[in-house]
């Protein structure tokens, strides 16, 4: 069986999520066949919430985010770094919930939004406010546990995996590596916890 979710362009081409069939332990082992082979495509870490705070914190990484504080990626990385310190839980969870509907209406993320959140800029094609929602999205629901955060990071998985050609430079690499190897382990965990045998 192959896993159809990321198989094509998802920014081009959205998957609705619609209807899907029930495949049972054939869709579990294909998608981890796919997340393990994107990952070692790249770069395979083990403790991807160290990773992503060792990253996050790091200045030198987000330096270019710094100029342009109404970018999405700015916003996105301050909620990133919010969730990793513990910071107002229910302040996070309002802004990021915010962000996770605009991505579930439309499937578009867009590089820059106003106060309001709405896009002020027409460019959606640009994968890295893909990539730092999914990551904010699992480090969220590793913390605190809902499953709403796990449902985005699972379609956004597939997004950024569809994508992977646009993951063209050392930054990008290691934040999709983080937000891909964060939900590979969030569901290994769900998988051991349910007792599900693959």
């Amino acid at each position: 069986m192959k896993y159809e979710y990321s198989e094509t362009d998802r920014i081009h081409k959205p998957h609705t999520y619609m209807y899907t069939k029930y495949n049972g332990k054939d869709f579990f082992n294909a998608y981890f066949f796919n997340r393990n082979k994107f990952l070692e495509e790249f770069d395979q870490q083990s403790d991807y919430i160290q990773l992503a705070r060792n990253y996050f914190h790091n200045p030198e990484n987000f330096s270019d985010y710094e100029q342009d504080r109404q970018s999405t990626n700015y916003h996105l990385t301050c909620l990133i770094r919010y969730i990793l310190d513990g910071q107002s839980k229910d302040d996070v969870y309002n802004k990021l919930s915010a962000y996770i509907k605009k991505y579930e209406v439309s499937k578009k993320l867009y590089d820059a939004y106003d106060t309001d959140l709405k896009p002020v800029s027409d460019n959606y094609e640009i994968i890295e406010p893909y990539i730092l929602l999914a990551t904010a999205c699992g480090i969220y629901y590793s913390k605190h546990g809902n499953m709403k955060f796990l449902n985005c990071l699972l379609k956004l998985g597939d997004t950024i995996v569809s994508c992977k050609d646009r993951i063209n430079n050392s930054k990008l690499k290691q934040s999709a590596v983080i937000a891909i190897g964060l939900e590979l382990t969030l569901v290994h965990q769900l998988v051991e916890k349910y007792g599900i045998l693959l």
